[in-house]
């Protein structure tokens, strides 16, 4: 069941599309309004609820390392069934970051893009909702967003009008991870299009997200169909990075960047 947690994911183009990209064949219901994830008091997202015979809650986990206790759960209803029942050993995590006992890097917090987060160390309050011009003063602190340009602040997300802006106009964050995503909005049939920088140049092409391209110059850039996470950087290792959004053609909002450390060896 899709539910939503912001803006993009509650238009069901949107729902569809991701749902069609990933190859998920399994019928997914459109819980568009929330109802059924506050019926069932889901704790979190992605939440798992295993439901006995007659209707019954068994179990509730949320979080993305929970698959082998989901999976210990089912085995235990089915057992109860059938105590002679002979069952397949617990599946190993497929990606290794999802198993409990992994050693992650300590990669940089998901950061909101929005006031109300405080994450936009330029915004001002008295300024929300309505488009200003932001200037970047380069400062060096971790992991808040500087502005460059004009955007407007809304309370969740930041947007940036083509027909508005200039040539320059950008976000930057000095993060720590491996792997960068953003969730991008726009309306159906804008395809916006941002450039990427690191360290001060041009994303280095080994460092490419898998959503990235490169225009006649080389330059990287992401060419946006579908309001999903994009993957902007995939740097060879782990580190700490200074990245710049640069905004192209087409009006886009950003609602958050996103980063993967990665697991130790």
């Amino acid at each position: 069941i899709h539910s939503p947690s912001i803006e993009p994911s509650r238009v069901a183009f949107n729902a569809m599309e991701v749902i069609g990209l990933s190859g998920i064949r399994t019928p997914i219901a459109l819980d568009l309004e929330n109802k059924v994830f506050e019926m069932y008091g889901s704790p979190g997202l992605p939440s798992f609820v295993l439901i006995q015979p007659g209707g019954r809650i068994a179990a509730t986990f949320a979080g993305g390392q929970v698959y082998a206790d989901v999976e210990r759960a089912v085995q235990e209803e089915l057992r109860r069934l059938d105590p002679d029942i002979i069952l397949p050993l617990i599946t190993k995590p497929i990606r290794p970051w999802d198993d409990p006992q992994a050693d992650l890097f300590p990669a940089t917090p998901m950061i909101w893009l929005g006031y109300d987060a405080g994450n936009l160390a330029n915004a001002d309050s008295s300024l929300i909702g309505k488009f200003a011009d932001y200037s970047d003063p380069r400062d060096r602190i971790n992991e808040v967003v500087f502005l460059n340009g004009r955007w407007n602040v809304g309370e969740s997300c930041i947007m940036h009008s083509d027909s508005l802006g200039e040539e320059g106009d950008h976000l930057r964050v000095i993060y720590r991870a491996r792997s960068v995503y953003v969730l991008p909005y726009f309306e159906v049939g804008n395809k916006p299009k941002v450039y990427i920088k690191q360290d001060r140049s041009y994303l280095d092409h080994e460092a490419w997200g898998k959503d990235v391209m490169g225009d006649q110059q080389g330059r990287p850039f992401i060419q946006m169909q579908y309001s999903i996470p994009y993957q902007i950087v995939d740097n060879p290792s782990f580190g700490l990075h200074q990245l710049e959004l640069i905004t192209g053609e087409g009006d886009v909002s950003f609602f958050y960047l996103f980063f993967e450390g990665g697991v130790r060896k």
